[in-house]
């Protein structure tokens, strides 16, 4: 898929995913709150909304093709670096924006699974699911007509990492935060 059909296509959807991602919020709050009169904070159904949200899009990207009728099965790669090296062989400037785009890919991943699912903030669970879903996502991409590269499951699991540390990072600056708000509410 070309860089312009990605765009069209992500300029159609993306407003329907953010419908999608809203009405899901939305109930998601009803059946918490009226239901089961469980109080959530604000913040937890904006990240629900994120996560969704995301899910959506990782969908389309990655997923969203049927077989047509020139259907052709793509050889799947599993030497590592092999097609991460034949990419150089066409361009630097592509080779980077391949790279980029797998550790992208995941990154989002990394970072709302801890966020939204307390069992998710060991790093080796949110690794092992990045890995997973990662794998997953290749083996679909075969039966559909994509390529399946063992390139691609390193680069997003490497981007599911990253996503990681992020997490890591935005925990350690909130409790920071909120440390600072604590101590300031002391002296008052």
């Amino acid at each position: 898929m070309y860089f312009h059909e990605v765009v069209q296509l992500l300029t159609w959807n993306v407003p329907h995913f953010l419908l999608l991602s809203l009405i899901l919020t939305i109930v998601g709050y009803i059946l918490l709150h009226v239901v089961f009169h469980k109080k959530k904070p604000l913040v937890q159904y904006l990240w629900f909304f994120c996560f969704s949200f995301y899910l959506q899009l990782l969908y389309l990207t990655t997923l969203d093709q049927r077989p047509g009728p020139n259907f052709v099965r793509h050889k799947p790669n599993f030497i590592p670096f092999i097609e991460i090296l034949q990419v150089y062989n066409m361009g630097f400037r592509r080779m980077m924006l391949q790279i980029a785009i797998n550790l992208l890919l995941l990154a989002p991943l990394g970072f709302l699974l801890p966020v939204q699912f307390r069992k998710f903030q060991t790093f080796p669970r949110t690794v092992l699911t990045v890995l997973a879903v990662s794998l997953l996502i290749e083996t679909l991409q075969y039966f559909i007509g994509r390529s399946a590269d063992i390139d691609d499951v390193i680069m997003n699991t490497v981007g599911g990492i990253l996503g990681y540390l992020c997490f890591m990072l935005f925990t350690k600056i909130t409790k920071r935060l909120q440390s600072i708000r604590l101590r300031g509410k002391r002296f008052e």
